[in-house]
Order: C-alpha cells, then sequence, then structure tokens
C-alpha cells in the first residue's frame, strides 16, 4: 500500500513538471516569434529572451514564498557572518583569554548548582560544602584546560550535570517552601510563649530574692514549705503552654514525617515492575534473533550465521525505555534525604531552644518532684537545690549560706 502511495505522488510530482516544462517552452516559442517578428519590422527594444524571466510566473504559490524565504534567510546568515567576522578579535592569544574565562564561569555556574544541591541536604555543614565545592571547581579548571580528553568528558558531561541537578534543586525548593511556613509559625508561637514566661521568671527570681533577705533575718523560724510550693507551682503555670506547643510541634511534624512516608510508598507503587515492563521489548528482541540465529545454524556454515549475532547490539537500543523507571528514585532519594533531614534538624532545634532555658527546667524539676530538695543530710532545714535533692544549707535555714553552696540554684 505504502509502495502504492508513493508511486501515484511521484507520477503526480513528475506530471507537474512536464506541464511546467511545456508551459514555459510554449511561452518562449511565442517571445521568440514575436522577438523575431519585430526585427524583421527594425524595431530593436533589447527585449530579454532568457527562459529566466519566465521562472516566477509558473511557479507555485508554496514554490514562490520558499524561494524568497530562502533568499531572505541566506541575506540574513551572509549579514550574521558579516558581523561576527567585523567583531571577532584577530589576536589569537585574546580568543583563548576570552574563552578562558567563559569557562571559569561556567564552572562557577555549575559550582554554585553543587553548592545549593549538598547545602540544603547538609545544613549543619554549609561552610565545609562551600570550601569543598570551591575547592573543586578551581583544581577542575585547570585540568580541563591542560587536557583534551578531559575537556571532551566533561562537555560529554554537561547536559547531565546541569540538567539533573537543576531539576533536583528546583524539587528541593519546592518541598522546603511547603514546610516553611508551618515551621516559621510554630517557632513564632514557641518565641511569644517564651517572652510571656520570661516576664513569669523576673517575678520568680524577685520573689525568691525577697524571701532569702527575710530568710536571713529570721533564722530559725519555722517556714511554711506547702504555701512556698504552691507558690512556686502557681508562678510556673505558663510553661504548660510550652508543653502544649511543643506537643503540637511534635504532632505536626510527625504528620510531615507521615506525608513522606505516604509519598515514598506512592512511588514504589508506580513504577511497581517498571523494569520488568521496559525489558520485554529488548527480551523479545534477543530471543527473535536467537531462533533466527539457530535455524541459520543449523542450514549454513557459521562464517554466514555471524551478522546475525551482531545484530543482536541493535536490541540494546530498547533499554532506552528503562530510562523512565530511574527518575522516581531519584524523587525519593531527594525528598528523603534533602526534606526529610530538613524537618528532622527543624524539629530538633525548636525543641532544643525550648529546654535550653532556666525556666523550663525549673519548672520540670518543681512539678515533678525536683525542684523542692528533700531534707540535707548536712542540717536540719529545707533548700531549694539544682540537682533535685536539695542544696548543703545550714542548720535550720531556707537558704542558709556554707563552705559548699550558697542559696538558689547553687550546689
Amino acid at each position: 500500500m505504502l509502495f502504492l502511495f508513493t508511486t501515484l505522488y511521484n507520477f503526480y510530482v513528475e506530471r507537474k513538471k512536464a506541464d511546467t516544462a511545456i508551459k514555459k517552452f510554449k511561452k518562449f516559442v511565442a517571445k521568440k516569434n514575436e522577438q523575431i517578428r519585430r526585427e524583421d519590422a527594425g524595431i530593436f527594444d533589447g527585449s530579454v529572451t532568457s527562459s529566466d524571466s519566465l521562472d516566477d510566473d509558473n511557479l507555485w504559490f508554496i514554490e514562490r514564498k520558499y524561494k524568497e524565504l530562502k533568499k531572505w534567510l541566506n541575506s540574513g546568515i551572509k549579514k550574521a557572518k558579516d558581523f561576527v567576522n567585523r567583531r571577532k578579535p584577530k589576536n589569537k592569544k585574546v580568543i583563548e583569554m576570552l574563552q578562558l574565562f567563559g569557562l571559569f564561569l561556567f564552572l562557577q555556574f555549575i559550582g554554585t548548582i553543587f553548592y545549593i544541591v549538598y547545602a540544603i541536604k547538609f545544613p549543619d555543614n554549609t561552610p565545609l560544602v562551600g570550601l569543598v565545592s570551591g575547592l573543586v571547581v578551581n583544581c577542575a579548571l585547570p585540568v580541563i584546560l591542560w587536557s583534551r580528553h578531559f575537556r571532551c568528558i566533561f562537555y560529554v558531561m554537561l547536559s547531565s550535570l546541569i540538567g539533573g541537578r537543576l531539576r533536583l534543586i528546583l524539587l528541593i525548593t519546592m518541598v522546603a517552601w511547603a514546610f516553611e511556613y508551618p515551621v516559621q509559625n510554630t517557632t513564632a508561637n514557641i518565641e511569644n510563649v517564651m517572652e510571656g514566661v520570661n516576664c513569669v521568671t523576673q517575678n520568680v527570681k524577685a520573689v525568691a530574692k525577697e524571701m532569702k533577705e527575710r530568710a536571713g533575718h529570721a533564722i530559725g523560724e519555722a517556714v511554711p514549705m506547702d504555701k512556698l510550693r504552691d507558690l512556686m507551682t502557681a508562678q510556673s503555670m505558663p510553661f504548660e503552654n510550652v508543653k502544649k506547643t511543643l506537643k503540637k510541634v511534635d504532632e505536626a511534624l510527625g504528620k510531615m514525617m507521615k506525608w513522606q512516608k505516604n509519598l515514598i510508598d506512592k512511588i514504589n507503587g508506580l513504577m511497581k515492575n517498571c523494569s520488568a515492563l521496559a525489558q520485554i521489548p529488548f527480551k523479545a528482541c534477543i530471543g527473535w534473533l536467537e531462533e533466527r540465529h539457530k535455524d541459520c545454524f543449523n542450514s549454513y556454515p557459521e562464517l554466514i550465521c555471524k551478522p546475525i549475532e551482531l545484530i543482536k547490539g541493535i536490541c540494546y537500543a530498547t533499554k532506552i525505555l528503562e530510562i523512565h523507571c530511574t527518575w522516581p528514585g531519584k524523587v525519593k532519594s531527594a525528598v528523603k534525604e534533602g526534606v526529610g533531614k530538613f524537618v528532622k534538624n527543624s524539629k530538633q532545634r525548636i525543641i532544643n531552644y525550648t529546654k535550653n532555658t532556666f525556666l523550663y527546667k525549673l519548672f520540670n524539676k518543681t512539678v515533678n518532684g525536683g525542684g523542692m530538695g528533700k531534707r540535707n543530710r548536712g542540717g536540719e532545714g529545707w533548700v531549694m537545690g539544682r540537682d533535685g535533692n536539695g542544696g548543703n544549707g545550714g542548720r535550720g535555714g531556707i537558704f542558709g549560706k556554707n563552705n559548699k553552696g550558697e542559696g538558689m540554684g547553687n550546689r
């Protein structure tokens, strides 16, 4: 069927060419006869009888437009070449310096891409990542300039270096943006709570200082420890908000981790058996050629059948179908290594920021039974100790002094 259509089309084209040639010839003959008649009559007007003037009249519309476009393109290309040759430096050293400068800028661009990728993956070691990226780029520059083979390898790997890393940066940036505002809101909420807690801290310190001063003037007097414990508990109530906030942070980040796990599971399910399906054409091609080679080997000498075995290399072209099975793994790796690490580090920094305060430790020990110390072995007084077992106060004193400790918060 295809052969029939091709034959009919070629016949049609040749017929159109023949008709056009006949029309040109008839017109040329008419022009020639008219010229002969005018010469016999003594009229000489220098008319042109060349067939070149007849070409454009009988061309199709598309052919005329194609001819005009081709002429315009050739003119534009010629002007561009003239402009480049006019602007191009004549000195060979200047050209080499410009090439060196362009290669240097390009390597810096590639180094910046790698720096962004690994800085997102390893936010705790950003200066080290920048140092290593800079060293690699500046060490690669003289190697590429020195060896033509390394330069060829660099140009071959260029598309993969730029394309893959740019896609990775785009993916990590998009997912990081999705988590940016929840983390910022959580951090802002914790900071607001800590500002309120700071006010309570000042009140607690003032009360403790006043109690210490009064205790210094009334050594030996009985101290209502129940009321003191109630007072400290009441002053520490704002820390309940801190606990609630930390719980919400943990729940929010737990949901983020669950989302990450679901995404990875979906990617795994999407590409399940992908490699096996992509290898079906390759296996079918190899199997078919194996059968042909076996049939040939049974009927003809081995030398004649050798080309069939060499044709198997064509079957490896079908392995290009396996490329689309690899990108989900890269997406999963980027989410797992980049975003997962980013979220976990943010969670740990928020929790450490909240717990690393004096009032949080004081509240935790007070409410959980560690703030009010037990009876001291070295005296009969009650003291407030930092280690949960009480300080070493003097006999009968509340915040007594001796050679091992002094007052509230000291050992």
